[in-house]
């Protein structure tokens, strides 16, 4: 994973992103990139960004070294059980923005995983599943996860369905019925 804290301090926000150079600011309350900040250090917008992002330090928020390579999109990983299922989407930043954030299909497109990837994230699926985890999505840039969508894991199964050719919701079902709710 890639270097971060969860905090609502300015003080702390401030001194990681010294460490740091350049950071990300992610409300933990919304998802496809609303709200999240781009920061880096000597910006002279700095307190307003942080204040705004945590709510004048109310409000916790995930802090993150920037990865410079979010700008080709993260990858959506998804677990089911203990497995890393095979198919995966890259969700791509708009025109304007270096982050995904746009609700459109042309923003997401199929990114097939590798062998070497699907072993290398077992254990994360392990882990969550150890924890009663049986779904989660993980946004991945780099090999570094930057995310794990655990209360709302959106599988995009349209986009997977239309890229793969299949119907994932199918396979979530099945899971679902014989992994747990037949342990009701």
């Amino acid at each position: 994973m890639t270097d971060s804290i969860v905090t609502s301090s300015l003080s702390d926000i401030e001194e990681f992103l010294i460490k740091n150079k350049q950071i990300v600011l992610k409300p933990l309350n919304k998802c496809f990139g609303s709200g999240v900040m781009y920061l880096y250090e000597g910006d002279p917008n700095t307190h307003t960004i942080i204040n705004t992002v945590t709510n004048n330090e109310t409000t916790l928020a995930m802090v993150q070294k920037y990865i410079p390579e979010v700008t080709k999109g993260d990858n959506r990983v998804l677990t089911l059980g203990d497995k890393i299922l095979p198919y995966s989407v890259k969700k791509l930043p708009g025109k304007d923005d270096f982050k995904f954030n746009n609700h459109s299909d042309s923003f997401v497109v199929k990114s097939d995983l590798t062998k070497e990837q699907l072993e290398y994230f077992t254990p994360v699926a392990q882990k969550l599943n150890s924890m009663g985890i049986e779904m989660a999505g993980l946004d991945v840039i780099n090999q570094q996860i930057i995310e794990i969508n655990v209360t709302s894991p959106c599988y995009f199964i349209k986009e997977i369905n239309n890229a793969y050719n299949t119907h994932i919701e199918k396979e979530l079902g099945n899971y679902l019925l014989t992994h747990c709710l037949l342990s009701l």
